[in-house]
């Protein structure tokens, strides 16, 4: 194995770590915090030339993001089909909504904007579910 491949391999190892931390805390929430949502971006050509020409604004949408009501949790660029994935806290759907259409109006990006709960959530209704069947 080259050093390239390796480092590669490292740096995957890496982010899966920097990932599952972040789902930890997340699966760890109680049940009074805000749901949480998670946004994957594409960057169109112009939202490309926007961050080659000034990385920082990156940070400064992070500031429009919180002034609208979205509360960052965690973000992270990515390689592959997708440019970044965020993943946030809101009061609402219509929070996030909005946050969504805002930015994807500007033509910078395309956001895939999900609602996302919990395993413990999701166990406690698979089992509140069977017990609703019976």
């Amino acid at each position: 194995m080259n050093i390239f491949n390796s480092f590669k391999k490292h740096k995957r190892e890496i982010a899966k770590i920097e990932i599952s931390t972040v789902l930890l805390r997340i699966a760890a929430q109680g049940e009074d915090e805000l749901p949480l949502y998670v946004m994957l971006t594409k960057l169109t050509s112009d939202g490309r030339k926007s961050v080659m020409e000034n990385p920082g604004r990156i940070l400064e949408v992070n500031k429009e993001l919180e002034e609208m009501g979205a509360k960052i949790i965690a973000q992270y660029a990515l390689l592959g089909n997708y440019d970044f994935v965020n993943i946030f806290q809101a009061q609402s759907n219509e929070v996030i909504a909005r946050v969504s259409a805002k930015f994807g109006s500007r033509g910078t990006l395309e956001p895939m904007t999900l609602a996302a709960i919990s395993m413990e959530e999701y166990v406690r209704e698979l089992e509140t579910a069977k017990i609703i069947s019976r």
